[in-house]
């Protein structure tokens, strides 16, 4: 997920890939529940403005909220971040995900590794070496011939 504060927008991006449909529905629970959050928590602070009296709820959603703005730990957030968004019983699946990527982070130091390599990874050359088929360009050009001219895709 990116947030982009200028833009006031959020860009959820591919994640765990699968052809299981459950993930799939597991996925666009947890993102419409963080739409509905930002939502919700927009409201709030319009509350909070105004100086109306906030419910219980409200006040733990605010508390849980600002906990993810502040320097704790990754199992803190993730603690956080799911009593805001989920009920106890909804909570097990993203529980479940989230320990087994932390063990596998700890196992294999993915994220070290992806920042490491991150930075020497030259993307012009990754562009002149990867091969782009007829058909695609081909597809391309006859179905975004708004977006793309005909010299903006080359062949290689």
């Amino acid at each position: 997920m990116n947030v982009n504060n200028v833009k006031n927008t959020i860009e959820f991006r591919l994640s765990n890939g699968t052809l299981d449909p459950n993930v799939w529905i597991e996925n666009v629970r947890l993102y419409g529940r963080i739409v509905q959050m930002a939502h919700e928590l927009g409201q709030i602070k319009i509350k909070l403005k105004n100086e109306e009296k906030l419910t219980e709820h409200e006040r733990e959603k605010l508390y849980y909220s600002n906990i993810l703005k502040t320097n704790v730990t990754n199992d803190e957030k993730m603690d956080a971040l799911m009593k805001i968004l989920f009920s106890e019983e909804e909570r097990k699946v993203y529980d479940e995900r989230y320990t087994v990527n932390k063990e596998l982070e700890a196992k294999e130091h993915v994220i070290e590794k992806m920042k490491s390599k991150f930075g020497i990874i030259d993307f012009e050359q990754v562009y002149e070496n990867t091969e782009i088929g007829r058909e695609l360009i081909e597809n391309l050009r006859r179905g975004q011939e708004n977006e793309y001219s005909t010299g903006s895709v080359q062949e290689k």
